[in-house]
């Protein structure tokens, strides 16, 4: 019984990790080709930042409170906006 018991807890401490490559830009390619504007909100304050094509490529900061825009959450968001495959 101990060692099932060993062998369980070693199992439930195990960690799946999904590595997922996108090419960021081919996705910001997809955007301005398709001519997409859409609101991203911003996680710290709850401000609607537009994004286009144009604007994508220098959006480092909230225009509304200043804070970093974190690159991984804007590509999930983008990926979802264009349908990225």
């Amino acid at each position: 019984m101990w060692k099932e018991a060993g062998e369980v807890r070693r199992i439930g401490r195990r960690q799946l990790v999904t590595q997922v490559h996108v090419n960021v830009n081919d996705l910001v390619d997809q955007v301005r080709k398709a001519g997409i504007a859409t609101d991203y909100t911003c996680p710290t304050c709850g401000g609607h930042i537009h994004i286009t094509g144009e604007t994508l490529a220098t959006l480092r900061n909230c225009q509304h409170c200043g804070s970093v825009v974190q690159t991984t959450d804007l590509v999930d968001f983008l990926i979802k906006v264009v349908g990225y495959q």
